[in-house]
């Protein structure tokens, strides 16, 4: 029907959402780092959050939030976590809110887009001419980072045949 059914009030404004079978996970960004909070699709309640601390600041600019976008990987039970400041992807195990590795990028890690089957992660942002293939499955690792033209943007993958469509602001 498309009316609003419940409403959840957020401490800070929100960056980045993303859903999976029974759960939510919302990112507030702020100087110290940021919170990931998980929300239960079921109840609608706040279950548990993630304090992301901001590390080192690599040459962000002033008033650049740490968090950036987060996403489940496919099963759920892994979250993928933007940390803008540090140029880093984050992975964390959603039941026990841990974190389990943080990857370098070459870039900031601004924009995220699955393969169609979900086992690469490719990431794009300011900083580099170049995209990062990240394989976040069993040991999650950055794969390569290869050329994508002047300033790489927005992303898109298709299935058949497999093609990964990048966007140029320029």
């Amino acid at each position: 029907t498309f009316s609003v059914t419940n409403q959840i009030s957020l401490p800070e404004p929100c960056v980045s959402l993303d859903i999976a079978p029974y759960l939510d996970a919302v990112a507030l960004p702020s100087a110290s780092g940021g919170r990931i909070h998980m929300l239960n699709s079921g109840d609608k309640q706040v279950s548990g959050a993630i304090q992301v601390p901001s590390g080192s600041d690599s040459g962000s600019a002033p008033g650049t939030p740490a968090l950036g976008p987060v996403r489940f990987l496919g099963d759920g039970r892994s979250l993928v976590a933007a940390d803008l400041k540090n140029g880093a992807i984050s992975l964390f195990d959603t039941a026990s809110r841990q974190r389990i590795v943080d990857l370098p990028v070459s870039m900031r890690p601004d924009r995220f887009c699955f393969s169609a089957d979900g086992g690469q992660l490719f990431v794009t942002g300011d900083g580099s001419n170049a995209l990062a293939i990240v394989f976040p499955y069993y040991t999650p690792q950055v794969a390569e980072t290869v050329l994508a033209g002047r300033n790489p943007g927005a992303m898109a993958a298709s299935e058949d045949p497999a093609y990964l469509f990048v966007a140029n602001r320029a």
